[in-house]
């Protein structure tokens, strides 16, 4: 093999983990300008239905209630999406990128990296949100069934 075809390859590989960067990006901004955002709002709008609130029996508050879990569900998937595309992605990239970088070192300290920021930084921020959206949902369920 000549080394133009070697160095060809490991472009290559060292493009599909630029993507694969791109998308950890992507997911690590929506966690911080949309989810958490959008999840404190939740969060301030239940606060703000349960102190007007005259009867937790009430139709009008039923229906906020279930308005906010659907938004909570619909957070949920959306989080729950992402890890799992992000997660496939790399379970279907990663063995295309080791074979065409072969020994390359600086491609596995690259590919050595998304996967920590993701293990370390992406990941558990959608694990954080998550479980403040079961917390949310846990409180306004036991608020209805009060």
């Amino acid at each position: 093999m000549s080394s133009e075809n070697i160095t060809f390859k490991v472009k290559e590989a060292r493009d599909m983990l630029a993507d694969i960067n791109d998308v950890l990006e992507e997911i690590s901004q929506w966690c911080l300008n949309n989810a958490s955002v959008a999840i404190s709002k939740l969060q301030d709008q239940w606060a703000n239905i349960c102190s007007t609130a005259k009867s937790t029996e009430s139709d009008v508050f039923i229906q906020q209630c279930e308005d906010i879990l659907a938004d909570c569900e619909t957070f949920q998937n959306q989080i729950d999406e992402k890890s799992t595309n992000f997660t496939d992605t790399i379970e279907t990239r990663l063995p295309s990128i080791k074979k065409l970088a072969g020994n390359d070192d600086d491609t596995s300290s690259l590919v050595k990296q998304i996967l920590q920021h993701w293990n370390e930084t992406v990941q558990p921020q959608l694990v954080f949100l998550y479980e403040k959206l079961e917390e949310l949902e846990l409180s306004i369920r036991d608020m209805m069934a009060s």
